[in-house]
């Protein structure tokens, strides 16, 4: 079971059933739900039980995006293997990894979440073959930008390139 299906588990436990609880396919949030449209009359009890459970929400156009929180989104970082490229993973999963490495471990409070959220559903989904150049841009942005890399992704990538 995926990271991503572990918390959309939680966030479903915490939302009726009438409602759909789907990753983000526009890559704002981890996941989307007309939950506030559904029921505007528990919202304010609801957003309390999310926010609680670690959740961030955000309302756009009558649908709530449902993101971690910063605290949550540090203990997830920490959580991961130390980064470390695989010989076994294809060699432009490997380059990527070298790549997001470069620089050395970027420590979990500075990990750059927005890349990690992008890693996170487009290896959900099945879509490496969109992340992969997502990320040599980003993270070419990253570079000349002098940001701190998401190196979380490598241990992500190494998770998922057990199946690749």
């Amino acid at each position: 079971m995926s990271t991503l299906s572990n918390w959309r588990q939680s966030a479903r436990a915490l939302l009726p059933g009438d409602c759909f609880l789907r990753r983000d396919q526009q890559l704002r949030a981890l996941f989307v739900t007309d939950f506030p449209r559904r029921h505007p009359d528990l919202t304010a009890e609801t957003l309390h039980s999310m926010q609680s459970a670690g959740f961030e929400i955000t309302e756009e156009k009558g649908l709530w995006l449902i993101d971690l929180c910063p605290q949550a989104q540090f203990a997830f970082i920490s959580s991961l293997p130390e980064p470390r490229i695989r010989n076994d993973l294809p060699l432009e999963i490997q380059s990527l990894c070298r790549s997001l490495l470069s620089q050395g471990i970027t420590p979990a409070h500075l990990q750059p979440w927005k890349a990690v959220k992008r890693a996170l559903l487009r290896l959900d989904a099945g879509e490496e073959a969109l992340l992969i150049p997502e990320l040599r841009a980003i993270l070419a942005q990253y570079k000349r930008q002098k940001t701190a890399l998401p190196t979380a992704i490598v241990s992500l990538l190494n998770e998922e390139g057990k199946t690749c």
